[in-house]
């Protein structure tokens, strides 16, 4: 009965998307705190989510306004074309700040909104899973405890999953850190990104 909404969220959590993009680039560039800051920006705008189900869920509000969700979607797109086409700038045309700058506790936070915000579209497909996938699979009547449970679940995954990329992230740059690497890295990064957000926009 758990088997197939766990594994949907274990699927969501791994596949690659901004938030992994952002996570690598954050802890290459300002250290594994920055890393860390974006997975639990993107965990709390997941707890968000699972309060506006739950919310749906107790006034019987199933059906959401799809143009409504769409724009969200959008909007959410715009930011992470933003981000990618900050990201690609700094990498081509900004001068190098010292490490010390780079590894403050401001940009610790910045990283906390930024992996908020990376979060925001989708949430058109996690009001879908919880409000339509999941009464398919759960007894309706323990609807709003296992809406509960799913999100705690995901949210747990998204801690975890974007933490250990950190760590994994900070160790190969320890290990093979060269200066024109990390221009590449944070290169691919902007374009991902970029890809990511026009993707969303026209899809």
């Amino acid at each position: 009965m758990f088997v197939v909404p766990v594994m949907y969220l274990v699927m969501s959590t791994l596949s690659p998307g901004p938030v992994t993009v952002l996570t690598i680039q954050n802890t290459t560039r300002y250290g594994r705190k920055a890393g860390t800051a974006v997975a639990l920006g993107g965990a709390l705008t997941t707890a968000v989510f699972v309060t506006v189900a739950l919310f749906f869920t107790a006034s019987n509000l199933m059906n959401v306004s799809l143009p409504t969700a769409h724009l969200y979607q959008k909007g959410g797109a715009i930011f992470i074309l933003v981000m990618g086409l900050v990201t690609g700038y700094r990498c081509l045309f900004a001068k190098e700040k010292p490490q010390k700058e780079l590894s403050s506790t401001n940009q610790v936070a910045k990283s906390f909104f930024t992996g908020m915000g990376l979060m925001t579209p989708y949430f058109p497909q996690a009001i879908l899973f919880y409000t339509v996938i999941l009464p398919h699979h759960m007894p309706t009547a323990e609807l709003s405890s296992i809406i509960l449970l799913m999100g705690l679940i995901k949210i747990a995954l998204t801690i975890s999953w974007y933490s250990l990329l950190s760590v994994t992230a900070k160790s190969i740059q320890d290990w093979f850190f060269n200066q024109r690497i990390q221009k590449f890295v944070e290169f691919t990064v902007a374009c991902l990104l970029v890809g990511i957000s026009v993707t969303m926009l026209t899809g």
